[in-house]
């Protein structure tokens, strides 16, 4: 709620603060990790703590979870790793099935070496329970 009202710094603080009493917390782990890899601020991105981050979730839930892997598609773009973004992405796309998502852009921009900044705040995709 904080990084849509534009207060991203906030949000990371939050985030920070949660994670230290609940390290394992794997929502709060990716929302972290994407805020530091597209926040639209470059004082809130971080790439290599979104990085970190994000392996870290994709670990707890044993790469099988459709958001932690399109997170760490964001991170790794965000640090120029694009080759791993790619394969990252393109696991969260398996997961995810057919249909038109707004991960298919966010891989089209890897595949192109592009970073993805999210300036609406819709976040990653999130798998439908």
């Amino acid at each position: 709620m904080l990084s849509a009202q534009g207060r991203g710094l906030e949000a990371v603080g939050q985030y920070t603060a949660a994670l230290a009493q609940f390290p394992d917390w794997l929502p709060a782990l990716s929302e972290l990790a994407w805020l530091r890899a597209t926040h639209p601020d470059s004082r809130v991105r971080d790439a290599r703590e979104a990085v970190s981050l994000a392996e870290r979730a994709r670990a707890l839930a044993n790469g099988k979870d459709l958001t932690s892997l399109d997170v760490l598609a964001a991170a790794y773009a965000a640090a120029g790793r694009f080759d791993e973004a790619v394969v990252s992405a393109r696991s969260a796309l398996d997961l995810l099935g057919s249909g038109q998502s707004e991960l298919n852009e966010r891989y089209a921009l890897y595949q192109q070496r592009r970073p993805y900044l999210d300036t609406q705040g819709h976040g990653p995709v999130r798998a439908v329970p």
